[in-house]
């Protein structure tokens, strides 16, 4: 969704997924395959004004089991992440300057098993285009 020519811009994603296992073996067939989130949620809304930027991410993974079996499960996690950016174009240089904070809630959680991810990261990003169109992305 777009809004005030682009100035506010919403998305939205919702999957869910049934991975089941269809190998034929006779102990793991119809199982869900490991590491496989049954429900990954994503929601991000953008703000632009005049030279300003703001983008907040939403993410939400459900629980998925960690062994062929279904006997073992990794907890749901629930990740944030925040930009604040200016952009602004010079003749003809196009000047782009963030932000980033990832895991913003400096979530503890695991992808694949004994396998923790970073807690929370920042990040400065500075991005000088020559002779480009100014492109509204950040």
């Amino acid at each position: 969704l777009s809004l005030f020519e682009d100035k506010i811009e919403i998305n939205y994603q919702n999957t869910v997924t049934e991975a089941l296992n269809k190998s034929g073996d006779r102990i793991y067939d119809g199982k869900f395959i490991p590491f496989r989130p049954q429900y990954i949620t994503n929601l991000e809304y953008k703000l632009r004004y005049w030279i300003f930027q703001f983008s907040h991410k939403l993410r939400w993974v459900s629980q998925r089991y960690t062994l062929e079996a279904n006997t073992k499960k990794e907890n749901p996690y629930h990740l944030e992440d925040l930009s604040l950016g200016l952009e602004k174009r010079f003749s003809r240089w196009n000047i782009k300057f963030d932000v980033q904070l990832k895991n913003l809630t400096n979530e503890e959680y695991i992808l694949i098993q004994n396998h923790p991810m970073p807690g929370r990261e920042w990040g400065v990003n500075l991005e000088l285009i020559y002779g480009a169109r100014n492109s509204r992305q950040f």
